[in-house]
């Protein structure tokens, strides 16, 4: 099995949980957070985040996502995944660490921007 198989499940906790922040619907996004990053961050706190890396693009209604993979970035885990958030010509992106909890899929990090 090949990096991108490996990382299929993965790439759809990225994807929802990129969709929430992109949709503005940041309680749904933090309620995907792990325990610890729910210490670092708040739903506000996403917001701002978020905010912060788009407020340059000019219409927030037309935004999506798409997920890539890591290897060009040096990934050496397949629950490490790249999420484009685009609109038009403009493109940014969150990369996030996907771990467990009670079995449960969450998000463990998140990097904000392009690398």
């Amino acid at each position: 099995m090949g990096f991108q198989e490996e990382q299929a499940p993965y790439k759809k906790v990225a994807i929802e949980f990129a969709t929430y922040l992109v949709n503005r619907e940041y309680k749904k996004a933090f309620n995907m957070l792990s325990l610890d990053q729910q210490k670092k961050y708040t739903a506000i706190l996403l917001e701002k985040n978020m905010n912060e890396m788009t407020d340059y693009f000019e219409d927030n209604k037309n935004i999506w996502v798409e997920t890539e993979s890591m290897d060009e970035y040096g990934a050496t885990s397949d629950k490490r995944i790249y999420v484009s958030i685009a609109e038009d010509c403009n493109l940014e992106a969150i990369t996030v660490d996907i771990c467990y909890e009670d079995e449960k899929a969450c998000i463990g990090n998140i990097e904000w921007g392009r690398p």
